[in-house]
């Protein structure tokens, strides 16, 4: 008898299908960073894929440490939990979002932030951060640090953690790993320098990590060879006519910089090695609340 249920777990573990080990890159974009949160819903849903790493610049580095601090506590269940926390509690913050409280999705959508009223004074005013008075309560901040454990997330070794933050003063990318991601190094590299003081870290200030990397994808594939990579893009590629409002002109330059690292990068992966890379550009559907993701995975020959 026992020797026949020994065969039968060897022949159910064999039957178990191999998990297909993921590292993931995560675009920043704002609260478009929302869009990703529902694609990596998905993901922790899918029993066939084992994430072991994650890159993330910007939203997409936080949503990459609640992501891996929810997995390291436990597992997908865990994360999924966390991810929807940590969202519901983005979405309950006051700022530019109370203005439009009272508006459907797809209105609120439609509205140019230029007509916020907050937006207006702060562009009549023509003011830096640092001309405003500094908030001693960063709301930000205390959510990370009450989400997420720093600790636990530095002392892990499962699943690679990479954040990425652009130093001010010399215009380099810092990238930040399990040894020394910190609540910090998420608000560095989330920081828009239109709208924050730099972060300081080591005596150094650090803006928004879109602007050097956008995400990094070298320093996590190098230590995570032996998997395939899934990057989820935030920012549009293709728009269907040039802009011609200041407006539209500046968010079309964002988003072409922003997308430049991730285009180059991925040439150089798809040449460098044999790993299947898949891009998920995210296409919202505002009318109807749902996003969808077109797949487009590239093997090198």
């Amino acid at each position: 008898m026992i020797g026949k249920a020994s065969s039968n777990a060897e022949a159910q573990h064999a039957a178990a299908p191999r998990r297909r080990k993921v590292a993931l890159a995560l675009q920043g974009g704002g609260s478009h960073g929302a869009f990703t949160w529902g694609v990596l819903d998905r993901l922790l849903d899918d029993e066939t894929i084992e994430i072991i790493g994650v890159t993330g610049t910007s939203a997409g580095a936080m949503n990459g440490a609640v992501l891996v601090d929810g997995l390291v506590r436990g597992g997908p269940k865990q994360a999924r939990t966390q991810l929807r926390r940590y969202w519901e509690a983005v979405g309950s913050m006051p700022g530019f979002g109370s203005y439009f409280s009272n508006m459907s999705g797809e209105q609120a959508v439609n509205t140019p932030l230029e007509n916020v009223p907050a937006c207006v004074e702060a562009v009549k005013k023509n003011s830096s951060p640092y001309d405003l008075p500094s908030a001693n309560d960063n709301p930000t901040r205390r959510l990370l640090t009450e989400l997420i454990d720093f600790d636990r997330l530095r002392s892990q070794q499962d699943i690679q953690l990479t954040v990425s933050a652009t130093n001010a003063r010399t215009a380099r990318r810092r990238v930040f790993t399990n040894q020394d991601v910190s609540v910090d190094a998420l608000l560095a590299s989330a920081c828009l320098p239109q709208f924050f003081c730099a972060v300081e870290i080591d005596g150094e200030p650090y803006w928004d990590g879109s602007l050097t990397g956008n995400p990094a994808f070298g320093p996590l594939l190098t230590k995570r060879p032996d998997c395939d990579l899934i990057i989820v893009r935030v920012d549009p590629v293709n728009r269907p006519e040039a802009p011609r409002s200041v407006r539209d002109i500046f968010s079309r330059t964002v988003e072409i910089s922003h997308n430049s690292t991730v285009s180059s990068r991925r040439v150089g992966l798809s040449l460098a090695d044999g790993r299947s890379i898949t891009l998920l550009r995210l296409a919202r559907s505002w009318k109807n609340f749902r996003c969808r993701a077109n797949l487009t995975t590239t093997r090198p020959c």
